[in-house]
């Protein structure tokens, strides 16, 4: 009898914890071609050179982005070509070959950087990071 609890308990937990995870919306991986089509207005409007890096409706759209797509599974440069303006990176060589390539997006007092760091075409980290403007 207690081993049968013990398991309908771990069952009700079980179904609770699995419950909780159907009502959040998971984020695509950033290499999921469905990423391109979901997010095409925000990719247009970050491609879109009318606006600038601190314009409101680019902010915007890298916040809906950040909050769509996990960015930890980026691996290929080309990934970041398909997102996001190459004319908004910031690019800090480190080493022959490695790179920080920054894209950074902001609007009042937020700011949104999209950091990755690059050695030849593999993104090797990755790091989403909203703060206050200083």
């Amino acid at each position: 009898m207690r081993k049968f609890l013990l398991a309908a308990l771990a069952a009700v937990l079980l179904l609770g914890v699995g419950a909780g995870c159907v009502w959040q919306e998971e984020r695509l991986p950033s290499e999921d071609i469905d990423v391109l089509t979901k997010f095409a207005p925000e990719i247009a409007i970050l491609k879109n050179r009318q606006y600038s890096a601190g314009s409101k409706e680019k902010y915007e759209a890298a916040e809906r982005l950040a909050a769509g797509v996990d960015f930890s599974f980026t691996r290929n440069v080309l990934t970041l070509e398909d997102i996001f303006d190459p004319r908004d990176a910031t690019r800090l060589p480190v080493r022959l070959n490695e790179e920080f390539i920054i894209f950074s997006y902001s609007y009042g007092n937020k700011v949104l950087n999209f950091n990755f760091a690059r050695t030849n075409n593999a993104v090797t980290n990755s790091e989403v990071v909203f703060r206050d403007a200083e």
